[in-house]
């Protein structure tokens, strides 16, 4: 019977170590997997505040400008007199009244006005990508341009006209007489939809440059060109033997060339920055009066070819 007795004491002892054992285990483990959940919520903490941090330090577009103290400008200065290069004090300079409309957004925003001379098309995508902080080179907002890049309100506005050798000028007396023509537009313009949706060319020349352009009508590759009113004054004064052509204005497509900045898209607090500083210039009248100083500037200088 003692026998048996202490032969039962002993199974109770070692139930009792084995139970201790596991329990001691389960709570260890337990200890671990709470250390372990800790451990990711404080990392998903610390990724979280490392992300807040970087966001914070991106900031918008505005606070980049003035923090870099410049503004960069891309252009197409072969369009005057919105922008064009011409010898000043024996320097090339890129001058133009929309060089003096940017000039004053650069100072209303307390930075340096930095300029980068590109085709025009290439102006569009830089300010997509962010290469360039904004467009300005008598770019008119459409809806394809819309869904890539933001626009300001407009800050000047002109209509679009048919630039052709001057003994060739009776030949055009309305828009279908362009029908089978070769007809010269800049790269990335609204002119270039223009011709393609509203005219029959028997070709279409497509270059980046207006000078370019202006080359090929005066060798006779081209038949005529379709411009901004400004800029064909501009090239029809510094050239005798191209002109304007009269009674063809495009009102018929309800067409009508404004120019805006191009923004980056959703950079909203630039965008209202700059529609603050374009109300008080139009109020003003201050672009039409760089906009006559440009087109006298022009018209003293020869054009460049």
């Amino acid at each position: 019977m003692k026998k048996l007795l202490s032969l039962g004491l002993v199974f109770v002892l070692l139930f009792g170590l084995v139970a201790c054992q596991e329990k001691a285990e389960t709570t260890e483990q337990t200890e671990t997997n709470t250390e372990t959940v800790e451990t990711v919520e404080e990392t998903t903490e610390t990724e979280e505040e490392a992300t807040e941090t970087e966001e914070g330090k991106e900031g918008s577009k505005l606070d980049l400008i003035k923090e870099s103290g410049k503004l960069v400008m891309g252009t197409s200065a072969d369009y005057p007199p919105y922008e064009f290069h011409a010898i000043i004090d024996g320097q090339d300079q890129i001058v133009g009244f929309d060089v003096e409309f940017a000039k004053k957004i650069a100072e209303g925003l307390g930075v340096e006005l930095e300029i980068q001379d590109m085709s025009f098309d290439a102006v569009l995508t830089g300010v997509q990508n962010g290469l360039i902080d904004i467009g300005v080179a008598g770019i008119n907002p459409n809806p394809d341009r819309d869904k890539t890049i933001d626009f300001s309100d407009i800050y000047f506005v002109s209509q679009y006209c048919v630039l052709t050798s001057a003994d060739s000028v009776s030949e055009y007396t309305q828009t279908s007489d362009l029908n089978g023509k070769a007809i010269g537009v800049q790269t990335g313009t609204v002119q270039e939809g223009l011709v393609a949706d509203h005219l029959e060319p028997g070709n279409v020349v497509s270059l980046p440059k207006v000078t370019e352009l202006i080359m090929q009508l005066k060798s006779g590759m081209i038949d005529a060109i379709v411009l901004e009113v400004p800029v064909a004054n501009s090239y029809m004064n510094a050239n005798p033997d191209i002109a304007i052509v009269e009674g063809i204005d495009f009102k018929e497509f309800e067409l009508e060339g404004g120019s805006a900045v191009a923004i980056g898209e959703g950079e909203k607090e630039l965008q209202e920055a700059i529609n603050e500083i374009i109300k008080e210039l139009l109020e003003s009248d201050q672009i039409q009066t760089w906009y006559a100083e440009a087109v006298e500037l022009s018209d003293s200088l020869q054009v460049q070819e």
